[in-house]
């Protein structure tokens, strides 16, 4: 959110430019940030820069991208569907935590979504889900599970696959500040069929060598020695 205080032609320029950079960094597909009514701008004002920068994002990155949109639970049950109405022109692929997981509006929610043939999937689960939640998963009113890939784990990641698989939900969980995390990731994303995305940011650690087999990684030992060697480098005696 570093557009708060643009323009809204700024804002399209800062949307632009970010799209474009992750294009260059061979990413198709993007999720953007909204709720700015929520806390930073006025209720409408906000609504209003969170459809533009949906907008923009899609013009930017063109018809063949996915785009998700993400609140953080920050948003209502009508500020949602507000935001769905005015970007039905965008094709979004699915709406990341809209609001806190109350089943009576996630099933409004997703009530909603049907009835206008929106086609956007309902994508949560990544902070403290309510004990309830699989219910709701289980109704088929949550269609993507984005539990914390660090937190809960693989062991516990490959039992949700198989049992969220038949009710016909999606496997999408939250990957973020890890790029050693992604490795371990893509290979349970390439053990299942229902796999969705897997969320990322361009980001470089050097040094890691992700080519042996399963999910393990080397470390070059040229680049671990001059970590070693660097001024406030150090090594543990074994």
């Amino acid at each position: 959110m570093n557009d708060l205080e643009a323009t809204d032609e700024q804002t399209a320029e800062i949307i632009r430019e970010a799209v474009q950079s992750g294009q260059t960094h061979g990413y198709g597909s993007f999720k953007t940030k909204l709720g700015r009514g929520a806390r930073w701008m006025p209720i409408i004002e906000g609504l209003e820069r969170d459809v533009l920068v949906i907008h923009t994002v899609r013009e930017t990155a063109g018809p063949d991208a996915k785009i998700m949109i993400d609140t953080n639970s920050g948003g209502t049950l009508n500020t949602t569907k507000e935001t769905l109405r005015q970007c039905a022109d965008v094709g979004i692929y699915w709406f990341e935590e809209p609001f806190h997981e109350q089943r009576s509006l996630v099933q409004d929610l997703h009530e909603f979504i049907e009835k206008n043939g929106y086609g956007t999937y309902i994508a949560d689960g990544e902070s403290s889900p309510p004990k309830n939640f699989f219910d709701m998963v289980k109704a088929g009113w949550i269609d993507v599970v984005q539990q914390d890939f660090r937190l809960e784990g693989l062991t516990w990641w490959k039992a949700t696959a198989a049992r969220i698989e038949p009710w016909g939900a999606l496997c999408g969980p939250h990957c973020w500040h890890s790029v050693i995390e992604r490795y371990a990731h893509a290979h349970f994303a390439a053990s299942v069929p229902h796999y969705t995305m897997l969320e990322a940011a361009p980001a470089e650690t050097p040094g890691i060598v992700p080519d042996t087999p399963g999910t393990g990684f080397d470390i070059d030992p040229d680049v671990l020695e001059q970590g070693v060697k660097a001024e406030d480098g150090f090594r543990i005696p074994s």
